[in-house]
């Protein structure tokens, strides 16, 4: 009976949305939901640990710098990223706000590899902004490791997923 009752208010937004001409702002908004954070909390929730997802949080949506390689293992990032950090470099230095640069990685290696990583990967990125203007007191780099999946460890395509840059805004 929940299910029906979550299903038909779920219709009833959506319908409203589509009545006001909103549905594609909502659509991207689902669609971000569904494919961020799918089972992020699976292995937790398993062990019987509490696990909360960005969306249920209340946080802004992180921005995922989609297409920003780094050399296998490394902090160099790769040329074919330059494109995609200046874009964000160009963004950034137009703003007045601070920004988190949350570095991820899969589980491959130890964690404690991970973490260092993932720390190294941050920098690299707040580095790369800092030569593009952008001002070095504005930015913080944090290495989350693999401590904050989005996706399975268990395919290829989950571990590209969670080998990510994230962009938090802290004001």
């Amino acid at each position: 009976m929940r299910k029906i009752t979550i299903i038909s208010a779920f219709s009833l937004a959506v319908a409203g949305l589509l009545s006001f001409g909103m549905i594609q702002e909502a659509k991207a908004d689902l669609t971000f939901q569904q494919d961020a954070v799918p089972d992020a909390c699976e292995s937790e929730l398993r062990r019987g640990k509490e696990c909360k997802r960005w969306y249920e949080l209340g946080r802004p949506k992180p921005i995922v710098l989609h297409g920003i390689h780094f050399d296998t293992d490394s902090a160099r990032i790769k040329s074919s990223s330059a494109r995609i950090l200046d874009e964000n470099a160009a963004q950034l230095k137009a703003r007045n706000t601070h920004i988190r640069i949350e570095g991820h990685t899969d589980s491959d290696g130890s964690v404690d590899h991970n973490q260092k990583l993932s720390e190294a990967r941050a920098n690299a990125v707040m580095n790369y902004f800092t030569a593009k203007g952008v001002k070095s007191r504005d930015m913080r780099a944090v290495g989350r490791g693999e401590s904050v999946p989005v996706a399975s460890n268990s395919s290829p395509e989950g571990k590209a997923m969670n080998r990510r840059i994230e962009l938090h805004f802290d004001r």
